[in-house]
């Protein structure tokens, strides 16, 4: 079994900018897990379980499903925070604290095509829908007190910036427990 983040991998400037951030805030609030076992990424779909013998038919499927999809642009809209996220339940933290992303008509009809894909394996993450882009800045491991000095660290602040939206990625855990690239398709090949 093989398990699966469906994600963009953010790349360029914009991705420096939100891993030094990433990092200040790591530094602020003593949560490490973002900069720990994360590269910035944005997700869009939710997380898979695939048994061995089906690799070949899921990144068939992603291929077929995401060759129609031209690549486009979206926009970083501000800070946004969770008190209440869903991995609270599996014993992590609920807090979250994130950069809030354009819900442009081409990024969500992406997420759509991804759920096509998504929807015929178990899963061990459920993405939220109504979908909710987001890039995440710290989670998991974000105490209350790391939480409430994020709030205010942040407070008063932008990033703006561009993501480009030129693949997909499915990423699976290394042996040191990070999640890393396994699979990239590029939107719109065949």
């Amino acid at each position: 079994m093989e398990k699966f983040c469906v994600v963009v991998s953010l790349s360029g400037s914009v991705a420096a900018r939100v891993r030094r951030l990433q990092r200040l805030l790591s530094i602020k609030t003593g949560s490490s897990a973002s900069v720990r076992f994360w590269k910035p990424h944005l997700t869009v779909g939710s997380g898979i379980i695939v048994p061995r013998k089906q690799l070949a038919s899921v990144m068939a499927q992603f291929r077929s499903a995401l060759k129609a999809t031209s690549l486009f642009s979206v926009r970083v809209r501000g800070y946004g925070f969770m008190e209440k996220w869903a991995g609270g339940i599996f014993g992590k933290s609920p807090y979250v604290a994130y950069l809030q992303i354009e819900n442009s008509p081409p990024l969500r009809a992406l997420a759509k095509t991804v759920k096509k894909v998504t929807h015929h394996y178990p899963l061990f993450y459920r993405q939220p829908w109504p979908y909710t882009p987001h890039v995440t800045l710290a989670f998991s491991d974000l105490t209350n007190a790391g939480f409430l000095k994020a709030k205010a660290f942040l407070k008063g602040k932008t990033f703006a910036g561009t993501i480009l939206v030129d693949h997909v990625a499915l990423l699976h855990k290394d042996r040191q427990g990070r999640w890393v690239e396994y699979k990239r398709f590029t939107l719109g090949s065949r």
